[in-house]
């Protein structure tokens, strides 16, 4: 095989790679159209901030939102804490505080 044929399937392949890497990062980015919305049938506090070690109602309702594999569990631990910082910058926030960057996130 010629050096031109190894450098146009090595080229191929960087490409095809690239590509996958970009396709699985945006796919696990949250959909920022789609804001948090409360269980209705418990009282839900939307101005509670939340951060590690914090339980409860508003806690799944944001890791529902977080999405990206997190596990819906009521308890704001390492993972959600990570997916949190990944997507915001921040380690805690309310969920009227997250709902507020998703909707400027989906004004830019």
């Amino acid at each position: 095989m010629n050096t031109k044929k190894k450098a146009l399937i090595v080229s191929g392949l960087l490409i095809a790679v690239g590509g996958y890497y970009i396709y699985k990062n945006m796919t696990s980015k949250p959909n920022v159209a789609e804001e948090v919305a409360p269980d209705t049938t418990t009282p839900f506090d939307v101005n509670k901030v939340l951060s590690k070690g914090s339980q409860g109602d508003e806690v799944k309702s944001l890791q529902k939102g977080l999405k990206g594999g997190l596990k819906v569990d009521g308890d704001f631990g390492n993972n959600t804490e990570k997916r949190l910082k990944a997507i915001t910058g921040k380690t805690s926030i309310s969920i009227r505080q997250y709902n507020d960057y998703l909707a400027s996130k989906s004004k830019k």
